[in-house]
């Protein structure tokens, strides 16, 4: 008699919510690496908007190339800003702090 593999039991509800908690801790990683990338985006807009009030002043205000030079500094920022904020109050998770333990064993 020939027995099959059954592989339910791998996909127990248990596993499941281990999965999709591993998957969700990758979701602010790419959020804040798709930040960056925009920042360095508004960055060179703000460079050619600077070009273009350089030839032509009168057509060009300089307010645009300012407002896109803070977004991009604002967007390239914000991952580190949030990173820290997230170290000083989550811990560092090196067991240092009061609740690195806990935040280091929440996906385990």
């Amino acid at each position: 008699m020939k027995t099959t593999k059954s592989y339910s039991r791998h996909l127990v509800p248990g596993r499941i919510a281990i999965l999709l908690v591993a998957a969700a801790a990758l979701v602010p990683d790419v959020v804040m690496g798709t930040l960056f990338v925009v920042g360095l985006g508004f960055g060179g807009a703000a460079i050619k908007k600077f070009k273009d009030h350089g030839e032509d002043p009168q057509r060009n205000k300089l307010t645009a190339p300012v407002i896109y030079a803070l977004a991009a500094a604002f967007l390239i920022g914000l991952p580190a800003f949030l990173n820290m904020t997230k170290t000083s109050t989550l811990g560092s998770g090196d067991g240092n702090s009061l609740s690195s333990g806990v935040y280091n064993t929440v996906g385990q």
